[in-house]
């Protein structure tokens, strides 16, 4: 079995005026299980466990969209880290819409960023080919 490299997973999500920072971090909490903490109109988490993401890759295999998420993954790579972005009015619904920009989504999304020492590796055991 292969050895992960060590990871650590970030989430981000900027709060519009109009919103609930409680029911956004509900709406977090249903697709990453991290703890989400608050700083003016941001909220954010971060963990170095990959079961935080249990949540959105169940429905992703559900869905089969995981060659879509391995292209964002592979098309963001910036060093060693790369991302993908959430749907952030699906994710209310408790719903995995992958996005390919903010533009996408008239409110918003919610970004997963993934980094790593040997960010391809990652990608490759998350979204294999």
């Amino acid at each position: 079995m292969q050895k992960r490299p060590e990871i650590k997973i970030t989430t981000e999500c900027l709060i519009n005026p109009s919103e609930s920072s409680e029911k956004l971090t509900v709406a977090i909490k249903n697709l990453v299980n991290i703890d989400i903490t608050q700083r003016n109109n941001l909220l954010s988490g971060s963990s170095s466990d990959l079961l935080c993401l249990q949540p959105t890759f169940e429905q992703i295999r559900s869905k089969s969209i995981f060659s879509v998420l391995r292209r964002l993954l592979l098309t963001n790579i910036t060093g060693n880290s790369t991302f993908f972005l959430l749907n952030k009015q699906a994710a209310t619904v408790n719903t995995v819409v992958l996005t390919e920009n903010d533009k996408d989504s008239p409110l918003g999304t919610i970004k997963i960023i993934l980094q790593s020492k040997d960010i391809i590796q990652l990608i490759d055991s998350l979204a294999p080919e």
